[in-house]
């Protein structure tokens, strides 16, 4: 949680600059005096923007995390930027008023090669008030700043997300070929350069030549988003795994959006974040009923797998091992009043 204004961030935190405990009328107080109130990762705060996340990241591909900002004058948080991720901008109160400029470099990166210079002064822009309930789509690169309407106060939600891009694709091509000595070996003066060079060219060529392999780099990209999960206190049951599961009502939802179920004769493999679990052909119900709801109830989750042949101790296991490296969470009875 951060203060942001005329460009300069701060800390929004419990304490002040002078450590001294910061009140509620502080915060109003800022706030008034012109900055803007930003939360990052609010996904892990909010379980209905978590559900919109892991939603929206499991349908586009990407890395999608959540940052929600308040502010209550017409001072602007930023100066004119841009961002190195697509943003989705959800207006949830009030209005805003964004200046939306063309791109003056395509695709670019927060680490390049060349600096992204902002546009001029007399460049043409794009003027658009977002009122309540208004999205709008910015990709990558598009120079904008925002501000408050005179006499508006403005709530709005950011997704961010995040695609591979060519770099990466590289990068990782490049970590798979560290399988060959020839690549790993030193490049010494030993080393006729035409040589090594064409035996480079002839190992990246036939790498390159695997018609697998942008469909494996995307397996591993999905593969390697973590699970959304909640920030929670101790108090909040949700994917604790050392929680007894004692009662019947305890619900149960999926966390990991982009994680794969590959079913075999006579087993079925959950992958996701650079893990592998292993279980019973007859767990393959209880896997795809939890994907395709919201939540469940353990009674409900028990009743698929006796209909499939497992026993409760089977479902209670498969689920304490999801729990444990989060790929299902878990709620009590009373906190979800629409689970299944």
């Amino acid at each position: 949680m951060k203060f942001a204004s005329d460009g300069r961030i701060f800390s929004a935190g419990l304490l002040d600059q002078q450590k001294e405990a910061r009140t509620p009328e502080a915060f109003h107080e800022e706030l008034r005096s012109g900055s803007t109130l930003i939360i990052d990762s609010f996904e892990k705060l909010h379980r209905p923007v978590a559900d919109v996340c892991r939603f929206t990241a499991a349908f586009l591909h990407a890395d999608v995390d959540a940052n929600l900002f308040a502010s209550t004058t017409t001072n602007a948080g930023f100066a004119t930027h841009w961002d190195d991720h697509d943003v989705f901008v959800l207006q949830v109160q009030g209005s805003k008023l964004w200046r939306i400029y063309e791109p003056t470099r395509r695709s670019p990166l927060d680490r390049d090669v060349e600096v992204n210079r902002p546009p001029a002064a007399t460049a043409r822009f794009s003027e658009l008030l977002l009122r309540q309930g208004d999205l709008l789509y910015l990709p990558r690169g598009y120079w904008h700043n925002v501000q408050c309407p005179e006499g508006e106060q403005s709530l709005h939600l950011t997704l961010s997300a995040r695609f591979a891009n060519g770099l990466d694709f590289l990068q990782w091509l490049i970590d798979r070929l560290r399988a060959f000595e020839e690549l790993r070996a030193d490049i010494t003066t030993s080393f006729g350069d035409t040589v090594y060079l064409a035996r480079v060219w002839e190992i990246v060529s036939d790498a390159l030549a695997d018609k697998k392999l942008l469909q494996d780099f995307r397996e591993f990209k999905d593969n390697q988003s973590p699970p959304f999960s909640l920030a929670r206190q101790p108090e909040d049951g949700l994917d604790t795994p050392i929680r007894a599961l004692t009662s019947r009502r305890q619900s149960f939802t999926w966390l990991a959006p982009r994680a794969r179920i590959v079913p075999t004769v006579t087993s079925v493999k959950v992958i996701t974040n650079m893990q592998m679990l292993t279980f019973s052909v007859r767990a393959l119900p209880i896997l795809l009923g939890l994907t395709g709801r919201q939540w469940w109830r353990l009674d409900s989750l028990l009743d698929l797998g006796k209909n499939a042949g497992a026993s409760e101790e089977d479902v209670v296991q498969m689920l304490r091992a999801l729990l444990e490296v989060g790929v299902v969470g878990m709620l009590a009875s009373d906190e979800v009043g629409f689970a299944h």
